[in-house]
């Protein structure tokens, strides 16, 4: 009965449309219950992934993640908000994304969590949203802003913040770290003293 609550609280209409028409695809519907106690709504697309070309957006590799920091000092970590949300669906490919639930057949407005393309996607978007930004790092929803100086950190931080305001992208206040001297990324931790595995991961 809990489930079923925080299912229909979820199926707002800014994520989500209820369809009535028939649909060449109907996707399974998956629910992940969070740490904090509440659900993510997914959907299993097994067979739909197997159709869909994949862009093959480069992502960055360790190296690429770790190259031109020598030098730095200061480093804020920023955690974009609902990343893959952000991405707006044709109403053709939202039409793929119709899946079944106690209440009917709706389908995603915006990008959900599990299909292929999704993470090349949102790295091409985030780095064309960023473009022209010096001392920043970016792996998919991870922000990476560092500096040789608090000073020269701060310029930075601020033209990222500025540029996400401008842009509308949110970060998730809980997740980010600013203005330290240590930060863990790409399973690493980064500090002024080098970069060393993260025993944690």
């Amino acid at each position: 009965m809990k489930y079923c609550y925080m299912l229909y609280s979820k199926m707002g209409v800014r994520m989500r449309q209820k369809v009535e028409e028939p649909t060449e695809w109907v996707n399974s519907m998956v629910l992940v219950e969070k740490k904090d106690g509440g659900v993510r709504l997914c959907i299993d697309p097994v067979d739909l992934n197997k159709a869909i070309k994949r862009p093959h957006y480069p992502i960055p590799t360790f190296e690429d993640a770790i190259s031109d920091l020598s030098g730095a000092k200061y480093f804020s970590k920023l955690d974009a908000t609902s990343g893959y949300w952000s991405l707006v669906l044709s109403k053709s490919a939202s039409d793929l994304t119709t899946f079944n639930t106690i209440y009917g057949r709706y389908r995603w407005r915006r990008c959900p969590f599990g299909l292929i393309s999704a993470q090349d996607e949102f790295q091409r978007k985030m780095e064309e949203i960023f473009q022209g930004l010096k001392g920043l790092k970016i792996l998919v929803d991870d922000l990476l802003i560092y500096g040789a100086t608090r000073e020269e950190h701060n310029r930075r931080l601020a033209e990222v913040l500025e540029r996400a305001r401008q842009k509308g992208v949110k970060f998730n206040r809980s997740k980010c770290q600013i203005a330290v001297q240590s930060v863990c990324y790409f399973g690493h931790i980064i500090s002024n003293a080098g970069i060393k595995p993260d025993s944690h991961q």
